[in-house]
């Protein structure tokens, strides 16, 4: 279980990300904005060590199970298991590739 001190700390990390933005590479978006995950959803994206772009791009969210197309080309795709905005170049620890 998560204590409120480790929530808070993930809410202040996910914000200051924010405050920083990302620039955009490779015409992919950025999707770090999380002004509007509750602090919870927010720390499972820290905890889950979300990153905006995939460090090895065979591991990129857009080949993951879990990643959810983009209504709009050029937009940020959402996760079954992370809340808020995932670029399609993004990654986190539970990449399981497409079958």
């Amino acid at each position: 279980m998560l204590s409120r001190r480790d929530v808070l700390r993930g809410a202040a990390i996910a914000s200051g990300l924010v405050v920083l933005g990302c620039r955009s590479r490779r015409g992919a978006p950025t999707c770090t904005d999380v002004s509007t995950l509750s602090p919870e959803d927010a720390q499972t994206r820290v905890t889950l060590k979300y990153l905006d772009r995939a460090e090895d791009r065979s591991r990129a969210c857009e080949v993951c199970t879990q990643f959810i197309e983009p209504q709009a080309e050029g937009s940020c795709g959402s996760c079954r298991v992370l809340k808020g905005p995932i670029s399609p170049a993004g990654w986190c620890k539970v990449f399981a590739p497409k079958s």
